[in-house]
């Protein structure tokens, strides 16, 4: 994949209308919520599942849940690791062809995201569906040989469903994403599914 420029400034501007829609609202009852969730992280297009096995990946996240509305606006920075497949690929120098395994060899990806959150059901009760949809930027890099990633547009959709442990104090959730991450309007993507549970905190 080729580096490109990031059109940084159109992703400000998603992050900025994300994080002043508390600003609009009347917010003395909002509820405020801060965790961390981790899961697998499964390759889900060809080029991605040629290179790599399923992953994991950790994330922290803070919420903003709105107290009369079925809504939430977070903020997450995460982290993701594939281990590359263990394939055996052949270099050309001087003195002939060599045999090299391809295995051992990580990648890695660094992301911040924003996005809002809409709750189903009855609100306050224990068990909460949800859908939502988040979107920022992702930095990867790899230590494979001739690997170059670099900066690029990710967003995710997601569901999931959020389970009260503790009325007011603890809760826990699951959910399921699909992501895509993309350097330019015209390159390749990748994209993975990933599986992730997590514990908050409302303060």
């Amino acid at each position: 994949m080729k580096r490109v420029r990031v059109p940084f400034f159109s992703i400000q501007q998603y992050f900025l209308a994300v994080l002043l829609i508390p600003f609009f609202f009347n917010n003395c009852f909002a509820q405020f919520r801060f965790g961390v969730d981790g899961g697998v992280q499964i390759p889900n297009n060809v080029q991605f599942k040629t290179l790599v096995n399923n992953g994991f990946g950790l994330s922290l996240s803070g919420e903003y849940e709105f107290s009369f509305l079925p809504l939430a606006v977070s903020l997450n920075a995460g982290y993701n690791n594939w281990a590359y497949k263990n394939r055996i690929y052949f270099s050309e120098s001087n003195s002939g062809i060599h045999e090299e395994s391809f295995g051992g060899i990580n990648m890695y990806s660094y992301i911040v995201a924003a996005g809002p959150k809409l709750f189903f059901g009855i609100r306050g009760s224990q068990f909460s569906p949800y859908v939502g949809i988040d979107a920022g930027i992702m930095a990867a890099s790899s230590s494979a040989p001739g690997a170059s990633y670099g900066a690029g547009f990710i967003y995710y959709p997601f569901l999931g469903f959020r389970y009260t442990i503790t009325p007011g104090i603890i809760s826990i959730d699951l959910n399921v994403n699909e992501a895509t991450f993309r350097q330019s309007n015209d390159g390749d993507s990748l994209t993975w599914i990933s599986v992730n549970a997590g514990i908050f905190l409302l303060f």
